[in-house]
């Protein structure tokens, strides 16, 4: 140290570098200045033109001035700091600071009054800008005036600094324990400055502790102190760096941080808490699964970033599997389990594979780090009750003394049914996930169908429509499900059609269960139902074909396999799919290690050896139809001459598709109506509504309905010949008023009680007998009747008087 008060010694060691005055030659001023020297290397901002150099430094550096041989400089120079003008041809006329050399021919430049900008020093008495230079040697002045002072320049900069407390994830934290992994976390630093040092400090620690804070890893170099200014931490860069709490007292704590040489700053603050004991819960005790499946086991931690997880006791179950997870910082980790897999890797392939055990990274980067069955077995595990327990410490606290236990259900595998539904090529573009399938399903967009519009059957070149096949099936998702598949959540995109996918197979030549190499997976295939006469079944099998787009599954055992007709048809195994060819489409389960079929048992007729489902499903030619009227022997579109004329049909195509319905005018009537995107109805019906008031009746016109699978028909079925008619006048104009003229007397005859009284003696003979009869017959009706009468009176009247 050259000084034995921190701050000043601060101040020479960490000043940017040594200048010399030029006209002359300069010398470095002892070890204060060559460290100074060293400190600017570590800021690259130096014009290296012609072997001179231009200097840079950051607002708040000190710059050491030291005159060497230059005999024209002394005490009596007056010297001054201009600003360079925004021209860079000049400089500003008012100094920024005036000042002399020492005795000692030195000067020490404070720059903390100086804006970000460029700088010269001038020589007042020959008004000429001195150019620093490092070292000993001769130097040049330049001229104020012109652009020659841009070469005798200095730039001054602002250094931005920031410091707070984060974690793995630089996200900012303000809570700490005093000891275990949750004791650890970062300060960050964030600066424009390549380095610097660090002044830390708090009121509360003293040097050893802030020592066993911010360096117990060693991670720097270089640290010092003094009695006043606690710790420094040298060389320091943007970035984050271990700071650990272990042994700190429980206690808010207030940090500064403050750059050593330009004195920027800022502070952060941390509680340390006492480490509680932990815990690790179930969120759900009692989890269900099918023999074959992947159960969903979520783990709620508490006070703790690790815990221990037991599927299964070895002594009541038969099977054990130890399980590491640790927490990303949201006290809750899902783990799933494939019950399929449990028993068929090796120890050291259950983390590494992730095919038995891994946990959702859907969201979190939560982590299962260990995985270890207590012995394996040979078979898939059994049906029945399993139990669960957790701990913080270690599995044989888990054991022996579990923070939570709870239990696992494996029931019974089953494969219930298969449907099929269809949808337009354009409607499923726009499903790219399960909810997305589900709402396509709710608003009529897919629905179910044992028959499909396959626009490949004609040389259109449209497409046909989209075939959904449902498959209804529990525990067979741990065929596809591991985290490796990209599928660790409990609904999505899955993969069905990868090696589980297998080949349709009745030869029960491969079948052992001890040879895994036998017969396994799945299959998913169509098979003709009446080829006809001598003629064999046309076949298509679903695996190795790439037909498969997408498989949705919903978390509950349901399959959705998307598969467009353009991948079916004409990739048939044998024959030829055709029109109006109906097909048993067939899903079997056949993975002899989950049915745990013994070979002795395997069915030559093979009527029982897969689980089976099956569906009926036509392919049939797009068709679409107009509804027409007879107008003299000939079949029309018919529409009136007026707005809001309506032409309808049926067609084939799927449900919600949308199709574009047009008339246009022959011969001499020129027009063109149309309507884009009109839905067909669940029943095949469409409809599009026109407004023909400014055609004449008589015209004939030509509609056409077109667009999606409809496109691979000729022009001539998607249409019909049209006729527009006389408008018919509306019928509803005579019961207007006859409902209203019924009403206005109603509502008058309660005013009409007064004159009632006046009228009643001219008209007496006709006025009596009507209400005397009505009441014995018809009560409901006598007030009617009465006000008829009294209507009738007042009119009688009236003609009197005129």
């Amino acid at each position: 140290m050259t000084s034995n008060n921190g701050k000043l010694r601060a101040l020479f060691l960490a000043a940017l570098m040594v200048l010399s005055i030029t006209v002359g030659s300069i010398a470095f001023a002892g070890s204060a200045a060559a460290h100074t020297a060293d400190t600017l290397d570590d800021d690259p901002n130096y014009d290296d033109a012609d072997g001179n150099l231009s200097a840079s430094a950051w607002q708040g550096q000190e710059l050491f001035l030291h005159n060497g041989s230059n005999t024209e400089l002394d005490t009596d120079s007056e010297l001054a700091v201009h600003a360079v003008n925004d021209d860079r041809d000049g400089i500003e006329a008012a100094p920024i600071q005036e000042f002399s050399l020492s005795e000692n021919l030195t000067y020490l430049l404070d720059t903390s009054r100086y804006d970000n900008g460029e700088y010269v020093i001038i020589n007042q008495t020959t008004d000429k800008a001195l150019k620093f230079v490092e070292g000993a040697g001769q130097s040049e002045t330049y001229n104020t005036t012109d652009s020659e002072v841009t070469s005798a320049s200095f730039t001054i900069s602002t250094q931005d600094f920031s410091a707070e407390f984060v974690d793995s994830d630089d996200d900012p934290v303000d809570e700490v324990e005093d000891e275990g992994d949750d004791a650890t976390e970062y300060i960050s630093f964030d600066s424009n400055r390549r380095t610097f040092d660090v002044w830390v400090n708090s009121d509360s620690l003293d040097q050893d502790e802030l020592e066993d804070i911010f360096n117990r890893s060693n991670q720097w170099e270089e640290t010092d102190w003094d009695d006043d200014d606690g710790l420094k931490l040298e060389d320091a860069s943007e970035g984050d760096y271990e700071v650990n709490f272990t042994g700190i007292d429980t206690g808010d704590y207030d940090f500064s941080f403050e750059v050593t040489d330009t004195e920027v700053s800022d502070s952060d603050s941390i509680t340390v808490t006492e480490k509680g004991e932990g815990s690790v819960d179930f969120v759900e005790s009692s989890v269900d699964v099918s023999q074959g499946g992947v159960a969903e086991i979520q783990l709620e931690l508490s006070d703790t970033d690790k815990g221990r997880l037991l599927i299964g006791d070895w002594d009541d179950d038969g099977f054990q599997l130890n399980v590491t997870v640790e927490d990303d910082g949201d006290d809750q980790v899902t783990v799933y389990f494939n019950t399929l897999k449990a028993s068929q890797q090796n120890e050291e392939d259950l983390v590494d594979n992730n095919d038995v055990v891994w946990a959702d990274t859907e969201e979190e980067d939560d982590e299962v780090t260990e995985a270890i069955v207590h012995e394996n077995v040979s078979s898939i595990l059994d049906t029945g009750n399993y139990e669960l327990a957790t701990h913080t410490a270690s599995y044989v606290d888990a054991q022996d003394s579990p923070d939570n236990v709870g239990s696992m259900y494996i029931n019974e595998p089953s494969v219930n049914s298969v449907n099929t539904w269809v949808a337009s090529a354009d409607n499923i573009d726009d499903v790219d996930e399960f909810s997305e399938l589900q709402t396509a399903i709710e608003d009529g967009k897919v629905t179910e169908s044992s028959s499909i519009a396959a626009g490949d059957l004609l040389e259109g070149g449209a497409d046909g429509d989209v075939l959904i096949t449902q498959i209804d099936a529990s525990g067979i998702d741990g065929l596809m499900r591991t985290e490796e598949a990209d599928f660790d959540q409990e609904e999505g995109t899955i993969e069905f059609d990868g090696d589980s996918l297998t080949e349709y197979n009745e030869d029960a030549d491969n079948f052992s269960k001890e040879d895994q190499a036998g017969i396994t997976g799945y299959s998913l295939w169509m098979e003709e139902q009446d080829p006809g006469a001598n003629t064999d079944e046309t076949e298509f099998d679903f695996a190795g074909k790439n037909a498969i787009d997408k498989v949705y599954f919903d978390g509950e055992g349901n399959y959705y396999v998307i598969a467009e007709t353009t991948s079916i048809v004409g990739n048939a195994d044998t024959g030829e799919i055709e029109d109006d060819d109906t097909f048993t489409v067939e899903f079997n389960l056949k993975d002899n290690f989950l049915l745990d079929y013994d070979e002795d048992d395997w069915d030559d007729d093979n009527s029982d050896n897969y689980e089976t489902v099956t569906t009926d499903l036509t392919f049939e030619e797009p068709d679409v139809g107009f509804d027409v009227t007879d107008v003299d022997g000939t079949d029309y579109v018919t529409v009136s001459a007026a707005a809001e004329q309506a032409i309808s049909g049926t067609t084939n195509v799927a449900p919600g598709s949308e199709i574009d319905v047009r008339a246009t005018g022959e011969d001499e009537a020129r027009f063109v109506l149309e309507q884009s995107d009109v839905v067909v109805q669940n029943d095949g019906t469409f409809s599009a509504e026109f407004d023909f008031s400014e055609q004449a009746a008589g015209d004939e016109f030509t509609a056409r309905a077109y667009g999606g699978t409809l496109g691979a028909l000729d022009t001539d079925d998607q249409e019909a010949d049209g006729l527009i008619q006389e408008a018919q006048p509306e019928e509803t104009t005579t019961e207007e008023p006859a409902d209203t003229t019924t009403e206005e007397p109603a509502d008058t005859t309660t005013t009409t009680e007064e004159p009632a009284d006046t009228t009643t003696e001219a008209p007496a003979d006709t006025t009596t007998e009507a209400p005397t009869e009505t009441p014995t017959e018809t009560p409901g009706f006598t007030m009617g009747l009465a006000l008829v009468a009294l209507l009738g009176a007042a009119l009688l009247a009236l003609r009197r008087q005129n």
